[in-house]
């Protein structure tokens, strides 16, 4: 996906262009192909309110956003970094891991890192 090209939740329907901290998610429909949904909606519809404790995302470590998560840094940025209510939070080993792979794989993800090992060490790579 063209990250300059304006986006439009499908949704919410918030209009923003797609950049490395808030992406569009694809959602295609015969009715309109070029569908999706704002980060902040996916997130919504993710991340129910009510998750086991073996697939929630769990808050990283203080400074770590910076020194492991390199977030800013572009496609180094690690992909599995995310953001909710009270914090930044680690992705991985949670539900959305499998879905964040995809979309690297895809090619449809501006963050591109994997930068350690995820909770509850996080340890570098």
């Amino acid at each position: 996906m063209n990250k300059t090209k304006e986006c439009t939740c499908s949704n919410c329907g918030h209009t923003f262009v797609s950049s490395i901290l808030f992406d569009f998610y694809p959602r295609p429909t015969k009715e309109n192909p070029s569908a999706g949904l704002c980060e902040n909606c996916f997130l919504k519809e993710a991340l129910p309110k009510q998750t086991t404790v073996n697939i929630s995302p769990v808050f990283i470590p203080s400074g770590y956003k910076e020194t492991v998560c390199k977030m800013g840094k572009k496609e180094m940025t690690c992909s599995f970094l995310g953001f909710g209510e009270g914090g930044y939070l680690c992705l991985k080993k949670s539900s959305m891991e499998e879905s964040i792979k995809e979309r690297i794989r895809n090619n449809s993800i501006s963050a591109k890192g994997d930068n350690c090992s995820g909770p509850p060490n996080f340890l570098k790579k």
